[in-house]
Formats: structure tokens, sequence, C-alpha cells
């Protein structure tokens, strides 16, 4: 039965046998091979591959990490070369042992490290929203008063200061936004969808 420690699911270190299979075996290698298909050169990896993620669990009986290292050179001789790294969010500790992250922390992790001209979540939601519209555009400024307004609440509420700290540590911008069909991560990066989130202030 699930078990959940301040809001996050706490993977048991049987599960994380699953999860390893899964997210870097299973789906990893769809992935790979469908982006073949389309021509493009990829990579599966997980952070376990050349200690690109290090971790520590969250609790002792659980294999549910957070980030504490990135090493991402592995990721730039591949990106250098126009590879794609496709990446899974399992890693591993100090001592080798599998870790289950969050993929968003992962992805904001590894985004930093590079850094990215460009992070993008994909949410469940089509973007950050004020009365049910989607928000085009925020910045580090709109978003605190957001908060303080309570236009932003909940869950996405550490999403989007996630996203500010990104801006932080030299991401160009964070993309927040859903996937329902073919087409809509083009449309995501080219911001026909979804919310944009920079450092300059706008009001659309």
């Amino acid at each position: 039965e699930p078990a959940f420690e301040n809001g996050v699911r706490l993977t048991t270190p049987e599960e994380m046998n699953i999860a390893d299979m899964v997210l870097s075996g299973l789906i990893n290698k769809g992935l790979v091979r469908s982006l073949f298909a389309q021509g493009i050169r990829a990579v599966g990896l997980s952070g376990s591959d050349g200690g690109i993620l290090i971790g520590e669990a969250i609790s002792l009986d659980s294999r549910t990490g957070k980030s504490t290292q990135v090493n991402a050179g592995v990721l730039r001789l591949l990106l250098d070369d126009n590879i794609m790294p496709v990446f899974s969010s399992t890693a591993m500790d100090a001592e080798g042992k599998g870790l289950n992250i969050n993929a968003d922390e992962a992805a904001f992790a590894i985004s930093t490290a590079l850094p990215a001209q460009t992070l993008v979540f994909i949410s469940d939601i089509p973007g950050v929203l004020r009365n049910d519209a989607v928000i085009e555009n925020l910045s580090r400024e709109d978003i605190d008063e957001a908060i303080a307004s309570e236009v932003i609440t909940g869950g996405m509420i550490p999403k989007v200061r996630s996203s500010a700290d990104a801006l932080e540590k030299g991401i160009g911008s964070v993309i927040i936004g859903g996937y329902e069909k073919e087409g809509d991560l083009h449309a995501l990066l080219a911001g026909q969808k979804g919310t944009r989130i920079t450092k300059e202030t706008t009001h659309t």
C-alpha cells in the first residue's frame, strides 16, 4: 500500500527494483527507439550511469531520494556530439544503492548543472492558471505577487518557486504546461501553449 511522507510517495527497496526496470529499462529504451525511428541519435541513461545524479534517501526505510550532486560531464560529451541523452530519474546514493528521485527535481538539477537554455515541466494542467485561464508569461516578481495574492496555490507553488530558482542558476526560461497530443512540445517551446517564466517582468 502506498506510503507518503510530507506529500512525497515513498519507494520501498522492493519497489526500487521495479522503478529501475520500468523507468530506466522499458520506458527509457522505448523512447530511445522512438527517437531513432525519427532519425535522432539518442542514448538512454539513468542517474546511476557515470554517477550523473547522486542523492540521499529522505528516510531510513525508503529508497525515495533527493539530489545532492550532479556530474554532467557525460551529458556534455553526448550533447557536443549531437547525441540526445534520454534520462530517467532513478539514481544512487554515495554507497551505490538505488534511489528514486522525483522527475521534476532531477530535471531541475541536471538542467541547472549544464546549464540548459530552456527547462520544460510537463504537468497535468495546461499551465499556471488565473481564473481558469493560462497565464502566458511570469517573472520572479510576478510569482511572488501571485503567491501572496493566492492566484498560485497548492502544488503549483513549489513548481514555480523551483522555476524561479532555475532562472537564478542560469536557465534562460522555464515553461510549465500540459502535453495532450502530437506537436504540443513544439507549441510549448514556441510559446504557443503553457506558461513561460523568465527574469523579465511581463503582464501578458
